[in-house]
């Protein structure tokens, strides 16, 4: 049996070894980040209608690249982080919907496999 090591189809490099996160993540913590902006946070949603919904369209944003969206009667999660760190990386706040009050999902969809886009935890209880 051949094995072969999978390859991008853009021929991007991707044989990373620890010393390379290591470095992407010091020259990550150098940058000055802007935190004056918060991004308005609702803290009484409607989770009854999340539940009840079946023929509404709706859109709601959890945070970075977590939706849930629901369309013709099916709830959509996409990148399901409800984590509160990754990793070594701190959530800035809390998600806009608790995992807790979320309604049955029936879609989980996964934009990547990068990790602040795979928390399986979070995957497991979506």
């Amino acid at each position: 049996m051949i094995r072969k090591r999978y390859e991008n189809l853009d021929s991007v490099q991707t044989t990373k070894r620890l010393v390379d996160l290591h470095r992407w993540y010091r020259e990550r913590k150098r940058k000055q980040k802007d935190w004056s902006y918060q991004i308005p946070h609702v803290e009484h949603y409607e989770t009854a209608l999340l539940h009840t919904n079946r023929t509404h369209t709706l859109l709601s944003w959890i945070g970075h690249s977590t939706f849930v969206i629901q369309v013709n009667g099916l709830t959509i999660v996409t990148d399901p982080i409800w984590a509160k760190r990754l990793g070594t990386i701190k959530r800035l706040s809390d998600p806009g919907i608790l995992l807790h009050d979320m309604p049955n999902v029936d879609v989980i969809l996964i934009s990547h496999s990068h990790y602040d886009h795979l928390h399986f935890s979070s995957i497991k209880s979506a």
